[in-house]
């Protein structure tokens, strides 16, 4: 296949890795701000070893990332710098590489929104269905990752593989849509006819669909980019920001469960409590000092010395509780926070 020319526009060309590394590079700025904030909190000491691992390995792929992308746009704007050619005669090593880190990443994000998936749905089959794609979709994006390493030219490698990328594109828009769909959908299923309970449910879907498909429309343009491209790096654009917006995903997702806490704490809604242990996936404890909305908060001793009565009380509310460590009822919310939600069950009897 033939597609070396001499007309080759610098815009669409060079001018694509441009833009492309600057914006990339704002972006991962933003992550690692965010990965700051998470490690700088409480949350991130109550967290499971899991979930950390995880925040911490998504960083350091997009650090890689990050790495891989820089010396792209090194190679063909200063090693090559005045050779318009560039792109049709040569291809870096941090090409290919680059398309591998994202595959990793996008695995490690749609492996969370699964596990998200599960853990509100208890559903084996649409949770296999998702854990199928997310397979997919990382496996289909590796493979042509590889194939990239067998071509000497950028724009070469990128028409001659383009079914290849065009069914990893595809596979990976699948996926986004079943998983967040699926949350959106039980989430919206689990609506109690309470208005506190159900404007905080709409809250999770709102948080569910715009984190789990933030990256749909930018995928869907790379699809398009991608057909339409003859002698075009315009694919590559949505490429390098794609990789960034999995793991702001992700760390949006796990900063945002204090604001969304705090909300549910305030209306002093247990059920919303409940959605988001269910939902968000994460340690379900209180801070020592939890702030209320000035700011100050009592401290973890004050609410311990507390004797008032609970916002649930349970001659006034048909409410039960069951705890596999202290079988009492709890004596007020902070003991309702403090107890893991994987032991304290709150049940409501219609």
């Amino acid at each position: 296949m033939q597609v070396m020319t001499l007309d080759i526009p610098l815009g669409s060309t060079l001018g694509v890795i441009f833009c492309a590394v600057c914006i990339s590079s704002i972006i991962y700025g933003t992550t690692c701000i965010q990965g700051f904030l998470y490690y700088r909190s409480w949350r991130a000491r109550e967290d499971c070893r899991f979930l950390r691992a995880a925040m911490f390995t998504i960083v350091m792929i997009d650090t890689l990332h990050q790495v891989t992308i820089l010396h792209l746009g090194y190679f063909y704007l200063i090693n090559h710098f005045g050779d318009p050619t560039a792109p049709i005669t040569s291809l870096p090593w941090s090409g290919p590489l680059e398309i591998l880190f994202q595959a990793i990443t996008t695995c490690l994000f749609n492996c969370f929104m699964t596990l998200r998936l599960w853990r509100l749905s208890h559903s084996r089959a649409l949770t296999a269905i998702s854990a199928m794609c997310t397979l997919g979709t990382a496996v289909t994006s590796i493979a042509y990752a590889i194939r990239g390493y067998f071509y000497h030219s950028l724009l070469e490698g990128l028409v001659a593989i383009k079914p290849h990328g065009v069914a990893a594109i595809i596979l990976s828009i699948v996926t986004e849509l079943t998983t967040s769909i699926s949350v959106a959908y039980f989430l919206h299923k689990s609506r109690t006819g309470l208005p506190n309970t159900d404007d905080f449910i709409t809250k999770l879907i709102v948080l569910t669909i715009s984190t789990g498909m933030i990256t749909t429309p930018f995928n869907i343009a790379s699809l398009i980019a991608y057909l339409a491209s003859q002698d075009n790096l315009f694919v590559l654009f949505f490429n390098f920001l794609l990789a960034k917006l999995y793991p702001t995903a992700f760390l949006t997702t796990l900063n945002v469960r204090d604001y969304l806490r705090h909300i549910a704490l305030e209306a002093h809604d247990l059920e919303s409590i409940a959605h988001i242990s269910r939902v968000l996936v994460g340690s379900t404890t209180m801070p020592p000092h939890y702030p209320d909305s000035s700011g100050r908060g009592p401290s973890r001793t004050s609410l311990q010395s507390s004797r008032a009565e609970p916002p649930y009380s349970t001659t006034s509310h048909t409410r039960t509780y069951e705890s596999s460590e202290d079988p009492s009822p709890p004596n007020n919310l902070y003991n309702i926070m403090m107890t893991p939600l994987a032991t304290n069950r709150c049940s409501r009897q219609v």
